[in-house]
């Protein structure tokens, strides 16, 4: 109490609290990546100064238990109601990417699931494993930091670099720490350069050098990586508000939406593309950028795309009665008292159901459950 007197001039006791719980969040993501690398660096310390093989592999034991000891903690914090990316961090910008921390609802059991495997195979291994113990161990540490690596950044050329940075040995030598790790990373990763890691950067720029001045310049979705994108981001829905010129008094409202950052402005035009161009792409809030199609005619071409290419997730489901009600107004079925029943049957089915002002309106209609 004496110190937050003392500094209560030029921090107040809740911008302090605030500080240190952003902290505290900032260290779990990088103790995730740190502490394995702390483990590699006292093996290095100590197996030339007369340390025992037990003791160098209780250290990796340890490093690998404090690691998951880390990841439960991010696990119990996590917020499994948003779709988010949590403790996001941005460290510094490169010339092609942001170095950018970040779990989803989905790395977060890749994150749990690798901390669980590392001290397990340390302890399997743990009379087995007779020659070169100490880089097995090195070995397996760094092996822990770059998957980790690969489910917390969130830059994709970062993701490249560190996916194929883990390639583990295919055959164990007897060559000194030295030589083994240059074979088992300077060569696959020079190989990358050379090949691979030279193809994204060129898609990178065909990205930031989009534009539909320069057809060119394109870069072509694959179809499968469209349905998957739209199964994590995309949305199908159908507004029905009063309108007292149409004859049910009531206007059928269908829309396919993709909502991203506006950093990934290029992707929703080139999703927008892929749809032949139709819909609108709008800035829906400061950071927001949506892609919006609406019209009847263009929502055929999305759905014709779907009949295609599948669905994988619930939204197959949504898509199904999405699809339905566009058919029917397809047939002009809306402007009818009994098709528009038809069609608010279907849309309490869709997404979450009706809104209560809806269901207020049409307390007799019963959900269609199956088509």
């Amino acid at each position: 109490m004496v110190f937050i007197k003392s500094v209560g001039d030029t921090l107040s006791l809740y911008a302090l609290q605030r500080y240190l719980i952003l902290f505290f969040f900032i260290m779990l993501l990088l103790s995730l990546l740190f502490i394995p690398i702390i483990g590699v660096f006292l093996i290095l310390v100590n197996k030339d100064n007369g340390v025992s093989l037990t003791s160098i592999k209780f250290i990796a034991l340890t490093a690998s238990i404090f690691n998951l000891f880390v990841s439960l903690i991010i696990f119990i914090l996590f917020d499994f109601s948003t779709n988010q990316f949590q403790f996001v961090q941005e460290y510094h910008e490169i010339s092609y990417f942001d170095f950018f921390l970040g779990i989803d609802g989905l790395s977060i059991y890749f994150i749990l699931l690798t901390t669980i495997i590392i001290p397990i195979s340390i302890l399997s291994n743990w009379t087995s494993i007779s020659k070169d113990v100490e880089t097995y161990l090195i070995i397996i540490l760094l092996l822990e930091t770059l998957l980790l690596a690969v489910f917390l950044v969130l830059d994709i050329l970062l993701f490249y670099i560190f996916f194929e940075s883990i390639l583990p040995p295919a055959i164990w030598s007897g060559k000194s720490l030295t030589q083994d790790l240059n074979s088992l990373y300077s060569a696959p990763i020079a190989a990358s350069i050379n090949g691979g890691y030279r193809t994204v950067i060129k898609q990178i720029n065909k990205l930031r050098l989009y534009s539909t001045v320069h057809p060119k310049r394109e870069f072509e979705l694959d179809p499968n990586f469209v349905t998957g994108f739209v199964d994590a981001e995309g949305c199908f829905t159908v507004t029905i508000t009063r309108d007292p010129v149409n004859k049910t008094g009531w206007r059928v409202k269908p829309a396919f939406e993709i909502g991203l950052h506006k950093k990934d402005l290029a992707l929703l035009k080139l999703i927008q593309n892929y749809f032949n161009k139709v819909g609108i792409i709008s800035l829906q809030s400061k950071d927001v950028v949506r892609f919006r199609v609406f019209t009847l005619k263009d929502l055929m071409t999305i759905i014709d795309h779907f009949d295609q290419y599948p669905l994988l997730t619930q939204k197959r489901t949504d898509f199904e009665f999405f699809k339905q009600i566009i058919l029917m107004m397809g047939n002009k079925e809306h402007i009818t008292l009994e098709g528009f029943r038809g069609i608010v049957a279907i849309r309490c089915s869709l997404n979450k159901g009706l809104s209560e002002k809806l269901k207020q309106n049409f307390p007799d209609i019963v959900p269609v459950l199956d088509l």
